[in-house]
Formats: C-alpha cells, sequence, structure tokens
C-alpha cells in the first residue's frame, strides 16, 4: 500500500537561482532522486518534470552535472512550447503531487500564471533557471517567479577565471572575446523541438565570472579594463 510522502509540501514553491554553473538544476534532480528512493520504500513518488521546448541540449531531460555523485543525476522531462508556458497544465496527470521545471527563464511570462495555478493546486513545484541574463539584468519572469516562491535558493558557481564566487554569467565570442550587450538575450544554439523556425546556430561561450572578472564591452555595464 502506497503512503503519503513527507517529501512534498502541498502547495509550497522552491526556486533555484544562479548563474551558469551554479548547480541549479541539482535543486530538481535531488529530490527527484529522493523520491524514487521514497518510492522503493512504499511512499507516493507522484512527480512529472517539464523544460521549455528551446533548450535541446540534453534532449527530454533535465540533467545536474553539479551532482557530488560520480554520474550527474538524469530524469526524463517533458517539452512544454516556451512561447506557450499553458501548454504544461494539458501535459498535467490528475496524480501528480510534485511538478519540476527547469530552465525557467527561457519560458514566456505567461509561465507566473501557470505556476501560481499548480500552487492553487496544492502541487508542489520545484524550478531552477538564470536570474540574470548575460547582460546582468532580470532573465524572463525570473525576478516574478524568485518574488512568488515560498523558498529560494541562491547557487554560486565558481569563477572560470579567478576561482571564486561566481554569480553572473559571462557569454562570449567563437574568438574569446566578450560579446557585445546588444547581441540577442536568447541565442538559441538549439533549435526548438517542437516545430519552430530554425535560426542559425551560435556559437557563443558561457562561463561563470564573479563581478570583479566579468566583461562587457559596451552598453549601459561596459567595463573598463
Amino acid at each position: 500500500m502506497e503512503r503519503n510522502n513527507s517529501l512534498i509540501r502541498k502547495g509550497d514553491f522552491v526556486i533555484a537561482y544562479g548563474s551558469m554553473k551554479s548547480g541549479k538544476s541539482e535543486e530538481i534532480t535531488s529530490i527527484v532522486h529522493k523520491l524514487e528512493i521514497a518510492k522503493s520504500k512504499g511512499f507516493t513518488n507522484n512527480y512529472q518534470l517539464f523544460k521549455p521546448s528551446n533548450d535541446t541540449r540534453d534532449g527530454p531531460f533535465i540533467v545536474s552535472r553539479a551532482s557530488s555523485l560520480e554520474h550527474p543525476l538524469k530524469y526524463p522531462a517533458t517539452f512544454v512550447d516556451y512561447n506557450n508556458p499553458k501548454e504544461l497544465l494539458n501535459y498535467l496527470e490528475t496524480n501528480t503531487k510534485m511538478v519540476g521545471i527547469d530552465e525557467l527563464q527561457f519560458f514566456d511570462r505567461g509561465i507566473v500564471g501557470v505556476i501560481e495555478e499548480l500552487l492553487r493546486n496544492n502541487i508542489y513545484v520545484v524550478g531552477a533557471g538564470l536570474d540574470l541574463d548575460f547582460r546582468r539584468e532580470p532573465f524572463g519572469a525570473m525576478s516574478q517567479l524568485i518574488n512568488l516562491a515560498t523558498e529560494r535558493v541562491s547557487k554560486k558557481a565558481i569563477c572560470d577565471v579567478c576561482g571564486g564566487m561566481a554569480s553572473l554569467t559571462q557569454r562570449l565570442n567563437p574568438d574569446g572575446s566578450s560579446s557585445s550587450y546588444y547581441s540577442p538575450v536568447v541565442a538559441v544554439e538549439q533549435v526548438s523541438v517542437l516545430g519552430e523556425k530554425s535560426k542559425k546556430k551560435l556559437d557563443y561561450i558561457y562561463e561563470a565570472r564573479c563581478f570583479h572578472c566579468y566583461e562587457i564591452p559596451d552598453g549601459p555595464f561596459k567595463t573598463e579594463k
């Protein structure tokens, strides 16, 4: 007989945010890992995972490369149209108790209403995303989502330049120079799996940077080196 799982906190919203390489997705995969262990002991294990359709880097999976385990945690996820996040509600199963959503920053701002609807239905939501884009400005609906959350987990990475604590994402051009503030915010190297028009692949490089090592050549946050 299946027993209720106290790991699932009804109507709570936990969000992990930070720069690239900070282990944000681990907030989702770690709770799912615990739910899978609890399942083997007879506890409720009704969860679903989702990700935006333009993040195809890992295919239909949420992967945590920052895991302390020997192998990265990897769990199947359903793609949701990033321009129409309400689609997620159509995929929701009646017995789902926990929902994990990765790369929240890529979704249209309608994702806020979607998460509010999940919370109203007493579903436990765990999300992850970049709080700032490469320009150091709020990314998508992340500011609203962070304020909506009942628990906020600020994640830090290791600066790829000095080895200090990093909270910013650096975008570099293929030649290693810092990308312009005026380049596209979402330079999607991945083409959406849902049939949107393909975009030319832009081979940007991304690094985690601390404030002192972050660089941008122009715009309001132009750095002088």
